[in-house]
């Protein structure tokens, strides 16, 4: 496995903003133990990762910066926010990162929010742009276009 396919691997397990915070954390922690010689307990493709790099560099301070940048790269990735109602189980999260890698050609982290005035469907947030794909927003449309406010009142 090159370096390049290691680093790739690491940066896909982070799917979600707290798995990528996770990770970062974890990458931290072997910057930290690089000085020591010893990795224990280091996530097992973080480790594997660690291995490829000591085969191409032979100093920590080398290695050291080759991982700051891995975590540079992860904690820049954008974020995209989704919204709902409910708390999603572990499985409903996987089905929805497993769509959004599959369906958006951008590498994305995703945030999950409950937000309990959010009415079927969800909003989404990206680079500042929120839209909504609930419930309310189509009743929200419905009721404009329709006057139906006005024949209420």
């Amino acid at each position: 496995m090159t370096l390049e396919d290691a680093k790739q691997q690491i940066i896909s397990k982070a799917k979600t903003l707290q798995e990528a915070e996770s990770l970062m954390l974890e990458i931290d922690r072997a910057v930290g133990q690089l000085f020591k010689d010893s990795l224990e307990g280091i996530d097992p493709d973080l480790l594997r990762f660690v291995n490829e790099a000591k085969e191409n560099l032979h100093d920590a301070e080398s290695l050291g910066k080759i991982l700051s940048g891995l975590r540079m790269e992860i904690s820049n990735m954008p974020v995209l926010t989704v919204s709902v109602a409910f708390n999603l189980s572990r499985d409903d999260i996987l089905d929805i990162c497993n769509w959004v890698a599959s369906n958006v050609k951008k590498r994305v982290l995703l945030d999950f929010e409950f937000d309990p005035e959010v009415v079927g469907g969800c909003i989404l947030s990206f680079n500042g742009v929120r839209k909504d794909y609930s419930l309310n927003s189509l009743l929200e449309d419905l009721c404009a276009k329709r006057g139906i406010r006005k024949f209420i009142e």
